[in-house]
């Protein structure tokens, strides 16, 4: 079971939104910029309280990957893990957020993908290893990027 903690996208940075997350956190709880977001509320998501996401497995899947990023690189079929800097995580976390990951990547389209990436450009963020993408993953990314 994922732990769902408060995440930079609480209150620093939009949470990009699948379809399937807009429909678990209701369309009247988003907005619509160049892709979906939660709204927030005081510079924060509305669904964190007190210092809790209140959304707990119903989470977007972005919030459930934190504090994992990814980048791919699908000429060579890779898929670098990225931590967020002076953060920790245990071989089994890693584990369950890689599948979340595989599933963002599969749900998103290649527009939230893109604003995806544009985001990683801005947080400070370090490389934990590089693993080699699932033949039914690398057929997703290699369409949508």
């Amino acid at each position: 079971m994922v732990r769902i903690e408060p995440t930079i996208y609480c209150k620093k940075f939009d949470v990009i939104l699948t379809k399937k997350d807009l429909k678990q956190v209701k369309r009247k709880n988003a907005k619509k910029k160049l892709y979906w977001t939660t709204k927030k509320e005081n510079d924060s998501c509305i669904f964190l309280k007190n210092g809790k996401c209140s959304l707990k497995q119903n989470a977007p899947l972005l919030c459930k990957a934190f504090p994992i990023f990814f980048k791919v690189d699908k000429k060579e079929g890779l898929i670098t893990w990225l931590i967020l800097h002076k953060k920790r995580i245990s071989c089994k976390n890693l584990e369950e957020k890689k599948k979340i990951i595989f599933d963002f990547l599969k749900e998103a389209s290649r527009k939230e993908l893109k604003h995806y990436f544009t985001l990683l450009k801005f947080l400070k963020l370090k490389e934990l290893e590089e693993d080699i993408l699932p033949k039914e993953i690398l057929k997703i990314v290699k369409k949508k990027l």
